[in-house]
């Protein structure tokens, strides 16, 4: 057992050493990744899309001059390092890119990435969707929930070129 538990420890190790390496390696074998950004993206869209989806994340301590010049440095430091990441193309090949609006920091992540999409168009920043997902126990935020859902759901589908079935997302 306890070599199992070292392989394993090995194992999740490596995975943090190198976040994006299971991204790299699906991406070479021709299957889409989509990074993700927040709390709140339902990742099971994705997954049943055939994405791989990866979170990505920042590093506050990190230069960050290509976020700020974007964002400015009121910003929190951590959205900065992922604008400036996802414009070094430090994440590796992403293939789509999914925002919660969990946070101020986020939503402004979301709007810097798809302004640069109209103005930029050539930065090579991956397609962008803001899903929002709000938590009240009302009736109608759950319906309004279930429409951004949807729209995302719809939106992964364009972007994979298949349709998202039930089945895949019970998956």
């Amino acid at each position: 057992m306890a070599a199992l538990d070292t392989a394993a420890l090995a194992e999740l190790t490596a995975l943090a050493a190198d976040r994006t390496a299971e991204a790299r390696e699906w991406s070479a074998a021709g299957r889409p990744v989509a990074g993700y950004v927040g709390a709140d993206v339902p990742v099971e869209v994705l997954t049943a899309a055939g994405f791989l989806p990866v979170r990505l994340t920042g590093d506050p301590g990190a230069p960050s001059e290509a976020g700020d010049r974007y964002l400015g440095r009121g910003l929190d430091p951590v959205a900065r390092s992922v604008l400036t990441r996802l414009l070094d193309g430090a994440y590796g090949p992403l293939d789509a890119l999914v925002v919660s609006h969990d946070c101020e920091a986020s939503l402004r992540l979301f709007y810097a990435v798809r302004e640069l999409h109209r103005i930029e168009p050539g930065i090579g920043l991956p397609p962008v969707q803001l899903v929002d997902v709000l938590h009240l126990p009302h009736r109608t935020t759950t319906r309004y929930v279930l429409a951004k859902i949807r729209q995302l759901r719809a939106q992964v589908e364009r972007w994979s070129g298949r349709t998202v079935t039930d089945a895949d997302l019970a998956a």
